[in-house]
C-alpha cells in the first residue's frame, strides 16, 4: 500500500519531466533571480541620451497635460508615445520605468531560457545563453529609461506562444500592440507570416485565418501613430527619420555587423581599453567561437530560423524607406530567433555554461566600476534642485549640461557646447561637475562665462549667470 502511495506522485513527476523536463519551473526561477539581481545592481536607471530624455520628459508632460513634448514645446514624435504614456500613469515616471524595466529584464531572461529549452537546448547550454546575453546585452539595454527591454520581453513571450501551437492570434496581437511603444515592432509580424508560408505554402486560407486579426490591429495601430504625427507635427513621420540612401544602407550594414560581438555577444558599458575588459572580451570570444562550432540546424528550430532571417530582411526594407540605427539594440530580435533556431551539440554544454559565467563575472566588475546613470546621477539631481529652489521663473536657461534642469527642476534648458550657442538666451547655468558616466557626455567642458555674463548665484557644483545690464 505504501509503495502504491509513493508510486502515484512519482509517476506524475516522471510524466511532467518527460513533457517539460522542468524547463518551465527553472525558467521561472531564472526570471526571479534575474529581476532581483537587476534591482540590486541597478538601483537607479540612467538617462543617457535623447531617447531617455524624451521618454522621461514626455511622460511628465503628458501627466501635466502639456502633451507629448518638452518644456520648450519641442515635440517628441521621433519616438512613438506609448512608453511615455504608460509611464505617465505614475507620479514618478522614472521610478516606474525602473520597476517596469527590472520586471521585464527578469521576464526576458526567463523566456529566453524557456524558448531555448523548447528548441532542443540542454539546460546547461540554455542557462549559459541566458546568462551570457542577460549579463551583457540585456542588462545594458534595461539599465536606462528606454522601452527596449519591455519590447524584448513581450516579443519573446510572443515567440513562445507562436512556437508552442499553430494558432497565431495571441502572439500577433501582442506584437501589434507594441508598435506605439517601439516602432520597430512593425517588423515583428511579417516574418511570422513568412515562416508559416514556408512551412505550409499551400495553406493560404489557414495563413489568412491565423494572421488576419493581428494584421488588422497592426495596420490600425500603425495608421493611428501616423495620423497622430500628422495632427501634432503636420507630417506622417518626424523629420528626424530622414529619407534613406545607399550610403545609409551600407553604413547601417557595417554598424550592424560590428555591433554583434561588441554589444550583443559581449556587453560591457564603457571602454574596452582597460586590462580587465580586454581579458573578459577575449575569453568570451574564445568561448563563443567554440560555441559557434557546436551549433547545428535542427528541424525543431526551422520556423525560428526563417523568422529571424525574415526579420532582418524587414529591417533592410525599413532602412530603405527611412534612416535609423540598425545596430543590435533594434535588430537583435532577429539574431535571437536565428540563434535559438540552431541546436548546440552536447559536447559544447560546458562552453556555453562557461560563457555565461564569464559574462556574469564581467557584469559584476562592470557594474561595480562604471557609472551608467548619465543625467540621472543623484549629484546632478541635487545640483538642479538647488537651482530650482532659487529660480522660480520659466525663462529658458542655456547650460553646458544636458537637460539637468528640465529633468530635475522643471526648468526648460537648452544644452550648448560654446558661448556662441548661448547668445540668444538671457540666463546661463554653468555646471562645473564632471561627466560621471562612462560613455555619455552629460556636461560639456566649458570655461567660465566671459565678459557680458554676470554671476547671480553660486551653487555647489555650478553657478547661474545672467546677461549683465
Amino acid at each position: 500500500m505504501a509503495d502504491a502511495t509513493l508510486a502515484a506522485p512519482t509517476g506524475l513527476l516522471t510524466r511532467l519531466k518527460g513533457r517539460d523536463d522542468g524547463a518551465t519551473a527553472l525558467a521561472l526561477l531564472v526570471t526571479l533571480i534575474a529581476a532581483a539581481a537587476f534591482f540590486a545592481m541597478q538601483p537607479r536607471l540612467g538617462i543617457l541620451d535623447a531617447d531617455g530624455y524624451a521618454y522621461a520628459m514626455g511622460a511628465r508632460d503628458i501627466r501635466a497635460g502639456l502633451g507629448y513634448r518638452g518644456l520648450m514645446g519641442d515635440p517628441f514624435n521621433h519616438w512613438p508615445p506609448g512608453y511615455s504614456l504608460i509611464l505617465s500613469l505614475f507620479a514618478d515616471p522614472v521610478g516606474a520605468a525602473w520597476v517596469i524595466n527590472g520586471l521585464s529584464f527578469g521576464a526576458t531572461l526567463g523566456l529566453l531560457y524557456l524558448l531555448a529549452r523548447r528548441h532542443d537546448w540542454t539546460w546547461a547550454a540554455a542557462l549559459g545563453l541566458s546568462a551570457g546575453l542577460g549579463a551583457g546585452f540585456f542588462r545594458i539595454v534595461a539599465s536606462d529609461v528606454h522601452a527596449d527591454i519591455l519590447t524584448y520581453a513581450v516579443f519573446l513571450g510572443g515567440l513562445i506562444l507562436a512556437t508552442a501551437r499553430p494558432a497565431r492570434t495571441l502572439p500577433a496581437i501582442a506584437w501589434s500592440v507594441l508598435i506605439p511603444i517601439k516602432f520597430i515592432a512593425v517588423a515583428f509580424l511579417p516574418p511570422a507570416v513568412l515562416a508559416d508560408f514556408v512551412a505550409a505554402p499551400k495553406d493560404v486560407w489557414g495563413l489568412v485565418r491565423r494572421y488576419l486579426p493581428g494584421g488588422l490591429i497592426a495596420i490600425a495601430i500603425t495608421a493611428a501613430v501616423l495620423v497622430y504625427n500628422q495632427v501634432t507635427i503636420g507630417t506622417w513621420m518626424s523629420a528626424s527619420h530622414a529619407s534613406s540612401s545607399l550610403r545609409d544602407l551600407i553604413a547601417g550594414a557595417k554598424g550592424f555587423v560590428i555591433s554583434i560581438p561588441r554589444e550583443f555577444l559581449f556587453g560591457w558599458y564603457g571602454s574596452l581599453a582597460g586590462l580587465l575588459p580586454k581579458l573578459f572580451f577575449g575569453a568570451s570570444m574564445v568561448l563563443l567561437a567554440i560555441c559557434a562550432l557546436s551549433l547545428k540546424p535542427s528541424a525543431n528550430g526551422r520556423w525560428l530560423r526563417w523568422y529571424g532571417a525574415g526579420f532582418l530582411v524587414c529591417c533592410v526594407v525599413l532602412l530603405c524607406v527611412r534612416s535609423f540605427d540598425p545596430s543590435v539594440r533594434l535588430s537583435a530580435y532577429g539574431l535571437v530567433a536565428l540563434l535559438v533556431g540552431m541546436r548546440p551539440l552536447r559536447w559544447a554544454n560546458w562552453a556555453w555554461l562557461l560563457y555565461g559565467l564569464v559574462a556574469l563575472a564581467a557584469a559584476g566588475v562592470d557594474a561595480a566600476t562604471t557609472n551608467d546613470l548619465g543625467a540621472n546621477d543623484p549629484r546632478y539631481a541635487q545640483l538642479a534642485s538647488q537651482v530650482g529652489a532659487y529660480d522660480k521663473g520659466r525663462d529658458v536657461v542655456a547650460s553646458n549640461a544636458y537637460h539637468l534642469l528640465d529633468l530635475h527642476a522643471g526648468i526648460p534648458s537648452a544644452p550648448v557646447s560654446d558661448y556662441a550657442d548661448a547668445a540668444p538666451y538671457k540666463l546661463f547655468f554653468w555646471v562645473t561637475l564632471p561627466s560621471y558616466d562612462a560613455v555619455a557626455t552629460t556636461v560639456a567642458p566649458m570655461p567660465a562665462p566671459p565678459a557680458g555674463w554676470c554671476k547671480v548665484r553660486q551653487f555647489e557644483g555650478g553657478a547661474l549667470y545672467q546677461r549683465c545690464a
